[in-house]
């Protein structure tokens, strides 16, 4: 026995009939239903769990390194005046338990966040906060305790004057650093840096010697320190720390016998007693150029490198170059012509690896300290052209392990992406003024929580793996496997109808090639020619070739328009009136009739073809025929509220004197069955009625049929489609 032969798979023979395949339709189907779709498929999103507005500054950070943080604010007893500085601590967030209120003797700087470190590595931290008197500079320290109304009072440490605009506002920003332990006493010292902006004064970096209450600082200086300093510490030199920073460029402000002013950027780095590894080395491509640095510590080398910007709109390149700790270049690279170029520290290998981000189109690559690119990424946002932890900052806001990237320095969003940049999350505001991004631990087995503050208004997120990223291909297969299955069964109903429609067609032709046979029957041929060969017998030859044109005119249309469905009133009249002329000739002249319209525009309508035909052959054939003498056919076509009104009177001996003739009533039984299918082709439904014309004694007068038909399909009656 004979296996049966496997089925092969049939292609499409046509181009055509691969697109309107239902798997082809399928695809755009599939895509536009999976992004109108209201749900997110990025791999992370983030729940908003709160909001609030309070002018207050909230600070979060775990103090006693329990897993959990506890909540730090600060606050004016009457905010619009800023008197009655207050912190108070609490070791819950959210509640209302608080630990002890500290009062403060002068007002908080507005531009500086509190510093947090654990300086003499007791496992409790400090809150190192910046305050003002006039012009005068302070820092102040207050040990976290959770014993209730246990907090010591902070004496404040003088740190420089400051300055103030023609407004009164802060003409100075303070960036925070890592605290450390630069001069190896077993305390930490507290680092910052003071970037006195239009003013110029102060422009330092500064260590807080917390344990012996001093400070020290670097040299003086006009150049603008832009950022937060960067700390690394390697091991084959005594002196093993180095402290960098991007420098900015103001307004070419130089300070009497100071070489460092800030007409342009400088690459430059301190050790641990803030003094210059080298003399810093001022950026030579242009006016107003910014210079980007971060140490690097790798084997038995340690240096910066460097980013050395271009002002926009230069046709200048970007230089990346390294330096060793003598201020001797090691090596240079020029980088793309045109673009923008920003250096951030790399995560988990801080000197060794680093970050290089490109404006356009936007990307970062992964170099090392010979600028060789190990990885890069292009990116679906910008990065911030100075690297600062304003703008970017890095914190476990899933508990994974690894931290988060989150970026505050666009319009009117907020950026969480994951540490290789990539799975972007955005956070839409009303505004922008993003003071502080922090992390929230309630207890260590609970979601961490993100804050935002936004100016007054706090939000408060959870950041979160997206189920629905997992659901997202198995939905788009999902949506493609039912969209096939919704395009084949609407093609097959589709086939279906046009069948039915074909069908349908076919009935109508064979029911209008009825009704030509009826016209040109045999017996209505043989007389037709009879008489021609009579009229040309007798010598009435010009009366014959009228009656031959007439005839064979009638004869062409029958044939050639007997694959129409329709026609136009004018196309039918005229067949008619031929019909007509010949039945003339035939009966020698014993009837007459005419044809009138309301309008000329209505010779255009299409109505079924044979419609009128039919019903005029009645008239002949069972009216004026039997008449013999005097016969009258009128035909009137008008438009009546909005359908066409077609007559057709005559004046024969009436339907009830052929009753017994040998009429088998096929004619008015084709129409109806042709008005039924062109209903169902056209939408249009075609009425007709009937009337016996009597006189008043009840003598018949004739016949007339009255047929509707309107100008427009009806709504709903279409039963086909082509």
């Amino acid at each position: 026995m004979q296996s049966p032969a496997k089925k092969k798979i049939q292609f499409p023979r046509s181009f055509s009939s691969f697109i309107i395949h239902p798997l082809v339709l399928a695809l755009p189907f599939t895509f536009l239903i999976f992004f109108l779709l209201p749900l997110e498929f990025e791999k992370f999103k983030v729940e908003l769990i709160k909001e609030e507005f309070q002018p207050n500054h909230d600070y979060y950070y775990d103090m006693d390194f329990d897993g959990d943080t506890e909540w730090i604010s600060y606050r004016y007893d009457d905010f619009e005046n800023k008197t009655g500085s207050n912190i108070i601590m609490s070791d819950k967030p959210f509640s209302l338990l608080v630990i002890d209120q500290v009062n403060l003797n002068y007002t908080f700087v507005e531009n500086a966040k509190p510093i947090f470190a654990d300086y003499d590595h007791n496992s409790l931290a400090e809150v190192y906060i910046f305050l003002k008197n006039d012009t005068a500079l302070f820092i102040a320290g207050i040990e976290y305790n959770d014993t209730s109304q246990h907090l010591e009072n902070p004496s404040e440490t003088f740190i420089n004057h400051i300055h103030y605009d023609k407004n009164g506002i802060e003409d100075f920003r303070i960036f925070n650093a890592p605290s450390v332990d630069l001069n190896d006493d077993g305390y930490d010292e507290i680092i910052f840096t003071i970037q006195g902006r239009y003013c110029a004064k102060p422009r330092e970096i500064c260590a807080y010697d917390v344990y012996n209450d001093s400070i020290f600082r670097t040299p003086p200086s006009a150049i603008a320190y832009v950022t937060e300093p960067v700390l690394l510490q390697h091991t084959f030199e005594n002196d093993n720390w180095i402290i960098t920073t991007n420098t900015y460029v103001y307004n070419n402000y130089k300070m009497p016998g100071n070489l460092y002013d800030d007409s342009c950027g400088w690459a430059l780095a301190f050790d641990k007693n803030m003094d210059f590894w080298f003399e810093p080395i001022p950026n030579s491509i242009g006016y107003w150029n910014i210079v980007q640095s971060l140490p690097f510590a790798k084997k038995d080398k340690a240096g910066i490198i460097s980013v050395f910007n271009k002002p926009k709109g230069s046709d200048k390149q970007e230089a990346l170059r390294t330096y060793n700790l003598n201020g001797k270049l090691i090596r240079e690279h020029l980088l793309e012509k045109g673009k923008q170029h920003t250096l951030f520290p790399h995560d988990e290998k801080p000197g060794e690896l680093f970050y290089l981000a490109q404006d356009e189109p936007p990307s970062i690559t992964i170099i090392n300290t010979e600028f060789a690119p190990l990885e890069t990424t292009t990116l679906e946002f910008s990065l911030p052209t100075l690297f600062s932890r304003r703008h970017f900052n890095r914190l476990d806001l899933n508990n994974d392990h690894k931290r988060e990237i989150i970026l505050s320095h666009l319009t009117n969003e907020v950026i969480i992406c994951t540490p290789d940049f990539t799975n972007p999350v955005h956070i839409s505001l009303p505004y922008n003024k993003v003071r502080e991004v922090q992390k929230i631990q309630l207890d260590t087995d609970k979601k961490p929580i993100l804050f935002i503050k936004n100016g007054d208004q706090h939000l408060y997120y959870h950041y979160l793996k997206n189920n629905f990223y997992y659901w997202k291909y198995p939905i788009i297969a999902g949506i493609y496997f039912l969209s096939t299955i919704f395009f084949y069964y609407l093609l097959r109903f589709q086939k279906k109808m046009l069948n039915r429609q074909h069908k349908a067609e076919k009935l109508l032709y064979h029911h209008q090639m009825l009704s030509i046979k009826n016209q040109v029957d045999p017996h209505f041929t043989l007389n037709a020619i009879n008489n021609i060969s009579a009229m040309y017998i007798s010598g009435q030859n010009e009366e014959a070739n009228r009656f031959l044109t007439k005839f064979s005119r009638l004869i062409h249309r029958s044939l050639m328009d007997s694959d129409k469905i329709e026609t136009t009133i004018e196309e039918e009249i005229r067949f008619v009136t031929d019909y007509l002329d010949v039945q003339k000739i035939r009966f020698k002249d014993t009837f007459d009739y005419t044809v009138t319209f309301s309008s000329e525009n209505l010779k255009t309508i299409k109505i079924p073809r044979q419609l009128i035909h039919t019903f005029v052959e009645n008239a002949i054939k069972h009216g004026l025929r039997p008449k013999e003498t005097n016969g009258l056919l009128i035909i009137s076509i008008s438009e009546q509220e909005g359908k066409i009104e077609i007559i057709i009177d005559d004046n024969g001996v009436g339907r009830n004197a052929v009753t017994t003739a040998k009429s088998t009533g096929k004619g008015i039984s084709i129409v109806k069955q042709i008005i039924t299918l062109y209903e169902k082709l056209q939408g249009k439904k075609v009425s007709y009625k009937v009337v016996d014309k009597k006189d008043e004694s009840g003598k018949t007068l004739g016949t007339r049929v009255d047929i509707s038909i309107p100008k427009d399909p009806i709504k709903g009656k279409r039963t086909f489609y082509p």
